[in-house]
């Protein structure tokens, strides 16, 4: 999870990160401040969860099988 945090804000230098959690066992929030002071706030129940809110994971659709020939046309 850090190496994912720490690639996150190395590919956005432009923005401002707070990863916190309040209450023990509690929810974690990250928020995320734009240049011109705008804020977004995403929360998880872990850090990674709250990072996947903000920055998901691309999912990898399965690639269609490619039609086969048949050999008798």
């Amino acid at each position: 999870m850090t190496e994912r945090f720490d690639a996150i804000r190395a590919e956005n230098p432009d923005l401002g990160f707070a990863l916190y959690a309040l209450e023990p066992g509690g929810p974690v929030t990250l928020e995320i401040v734009t240049p011109d002071g705008g804020l977004f706030t995403f929360k998880g129940a872990t850090a990674a969860a709250a990072i996947e809110a903000a920055f998901p994971t691309p999912s990898v659709s399965p690639t269609p099988p490619q039609p086969t020939t048949n050999v008798l046309d």
